[in-house]
């Protein structure tokens, strides 16, 4: 039986996050992370941000959106790849292709983490031996046939098959972590967690919230040279959990937090203006996000869906287009293959929205006409997304 891809509904998802400006909580000063620093002393920056999950683990290696930023504020990747696709180095002074697929890459010789162990080549290999066994680099890794370490500080990384983003997409990708500091954890980094960034875990609740603290002896010195992912003009940021898109933006709006990292767009609506522009009094960002909205049939003997005229019906019934206007506010747009503009090897190439299971009522008709349909009840499993929810609604 011929089988059609599974997906409906593949729309990109941008990442909304609002933070308030010129607020103030405890008695402390807050700015929102990325503004500007303060040049007394004596005054402690904090900010309190919001997010929808606790990832139930902060350790360097694992998926999902929910663990991205506190990741992010942990560990360190050898290179930095921002939305603009534009490339910085983070642990590495550079790289060179030395042949057919065959990379050098030079860590800097004065890395550390925040307990004080000193990073070398063997780190490297010893982190992407550890992503590979966690099981969720399959695709990232794929490419790559092997990684060695030269000597102390020189990595080689060769490849099988390259592709054009291949190196960059692996080299920004995989945690970078010292061998001594994942020995000694006492939970393998679930949440006794240890990285190279300006920040350490000070005290967590699991479900309610963690404390990162700036670690005050980050190993890079020379500001000229640190990217921006690593910039740490703040000295403490609470991650606080708000399942509730709505209860996030409105403790926002009542300045119980600084920061919303994500929101259903129906509530971002409150902090940006009909032009994109953010409401006063706030700074609103909109990022293209790699998550993507899909529906996966069940093509068991077993379900109704089984009939691949019942799948074709389905397919031709939903109106993505609608989808995006109305559950997206339409910030997002309707794909013709399970591939995220978001992903670092993205090629325009890739789409085929224009023909792939457009809205078609009457071609439904016609697939339900030519399947073995006899009314029976479909039964749809959705996410706890709102997005999902309301999409499965419409």
């Amino acid at each position: 039986m011929k089988r059609i891809t599974a997906i409906i509904i593949a729309m990109v998802m941008l990442m909304v996050g609002v933070c308030g400006c010129g607020s103030s909580s405890g008695g402390e000063t807050t700015a929102a992370a990325g503004g500007s620093g303060g040049t007394d002393d004596n005054e402690h920056y904090t900010i309190t941000c919001a997010n929808k999950t606790d990832p139930g683990s902060y350790g360097p290696y694992g998926a999902g959106p929910s663990r991205l930023p506190y990741n992010n504020m942990l560990y360190e990747t050898m290179v930095y790849v921002n939305v603009d696709k534009e490339a910085q180095n983070v642990l590495i002074t550079g790289y060179e292709e030395v042949s057919d697929g065959v990379y050098e890459a030079t860590l800097y010789d004065y890395i550390h983490d925040t307990a004080g162990n000193k990073i070398t080549a063997s780190d490297v290999v010893f982190s992407f031996e550890k992503a590979e066994e966690s099981g969720f680099y399959a695709n990232v890794l794929s490419s790559l046939k092997s990684i060695e370490a030269k000597d102390d500080y020189t990595v080689v990384l060769t490849f099988e098959n390259e592709k054009d983003s291949d190196l960059l997409t692996v080299l920004s990708s995989i945690n970078i972590i010292s061998e001594a500091a994942w020995n000694a954890s006492s939970d393998e980094m679930t949440h006794d967690c240890i990285g190279t960034s300006p920040y350490k875990i000070d005290s967590y609740e699991e479900g309610s919230y963690v404390d990162f603290v700036k670690a005050n002896d980050y190993w890079q010195t020379d500001e000229s040279l640190i990217a921006d992912c690593s910039l740490s003009n703040i000295d403490t940021v609470k991650w606080v959990v708000i399942a509730d898109s709505n209860a996030a933006a409105v403790s926002l709006e009542n300045g119980e937090v600084d920061n919303v990292m994500a929101m259903d767009t129906a509530d971002f609506h409150m902090f940006i203006n009909e032009d994109n522009t953010p409401v006063e009094g706030y700074q609103a960002s909109i990022q293209p996000h790699n998550l993507m909205y899909g529906m996966v049939f069940n093509c068991s003997e077993n379900s109704v869906c089984g009939d691949e005229n019942v799948r074709k019906a389905i397919a031709t019934c939903v109106d993505n287009e609608a989808l995006v206007a109305n559950v997206l506010s339409g910030y997002g747009r309707v794909l013709g293959n399970y591939c995220n503009p978001a992903f670092a090897d993205y090629d325009e190439s890739f789409e085929h929205a224009d023909d792939y299971y457009n809205y078609d009522v009457d071609a439904a008709k016609k697939f339900v006409e030519d399947s073995g349909y006899n009314g029976e009840t479909i039964k749809m499993l959705v996410g706890g997304n709102g997005n999902c929810i309301a999409a499965s609604v419409l």
